[in-house]
């Protein structure tokens, strides 16, 4: 869900990897996308249009904190469900706790016993030592600026 460029780079990601589930398609309120359709997904419309599938699944790529609070309060009262997902070059120790709908994305490491809230988004390379806690709807984001 989201069609910014963190959603975009988010779907190749996921695309790229051999995952056992189906990506079927995208929500986004500013509406279709077309480099969406070349990773085969569609369209589904606004989110606030859509109504939540027995097997629907959903994972967010939206950067703002708050709009992706007001998603999940959203989605959750019409019973949604959330999967997380942590790319397969990140590392995660020991004892680390993670909640619903998080991302990690490439190369990142989180030590031992650390706990990631849910609907977290760690984008790459984040690096986290042991024994910390991040809270819910957390954003770490390693951008290099110049």
């Amino acid at each position: 869900m989201g069609a910014s460029k963190f959603g975009l780079d988010m779907v190749k990601t996921l695309v790229e990897q051999q995952l056992d589930f189906e990506l079927i398609g995208y929500l986004e309120d500013d509406g279709p996308y077309l480099d969406y359709e070349k990773h085969k997904l569609v369209y589904l419309g606004k989110v606030r249009n859509w109504t939540p599938g027995m097997e629907d699944h959903f994972l967010l790529a939206i950067e703002i904190i708050a709009l992706r609070v007001r998603l999940v309060e959203h989605l959750s009262g019409m019973g949604a469900k959330f999967f997380s997902y942590i790319h397969p070059t990140s590392i995660v120790g020991d004892h680390v706790t993670l909640g619903e709908g998080i991302y990690i994305g490439p190369f990142c490491y989180l030590g031992d016993y650390c706990h990631v809230g849910s609907f977290s988004i760690l984008k790459s390379r984040i690096l986290i030592r042991k024994f910390v806690s991040l809270g819910l709807f957390s954003l770490l984001d390693n951008q290099l600026v110049s």
